[in-house]
């Protein structure tokens, strides 16, 4: 069962760049109008192992501060809500005895 891998039946076709892409002026109608704006290429990879541990570290990080702001908000919301509790309970108390 030595067989070889069958070959495809035809080439790809290559085709090259426009020449006068890059200095087509805008808007100006060739094979492709957007090609006198300009391409980027992106590259993707996969992550390795060094790669994950730091997006890990990164996202604890992040939730370490998330939580650091919600818990700073609650020790100070609740002092405040409680001394609001207390001053309008002292008004409202000063309120009626003043009434007589």
């Amino acid at each position: 069962m030595d067989r070889e891998p069958e070959r495809p039946r035809s080439e790809p076709e290559i085709l090259p760049p426009e020449r006068n892409a890059r200095g087509a002026p805008f808007g100006a109608q060739g094979p492709d109008p957007f090609a006198a704006w300009g391409q980027q290429r992106i590259f993707v990879r996969r992550i390795g192992p060094l790669g994950m541990v730091l997006w890990g570290a990164a996202a604890l990080l992040v939730l370490a501060a998330i939580i650091f702001l919600v818990a700073s908000f609650v020790m100070i919301a609740i002092p405040v809500a409680l001394a609001a509790a207390l001053i309008g309970g002292a008004v409202t108390f000063f309120r009626r005895s003043l009434r007589l």
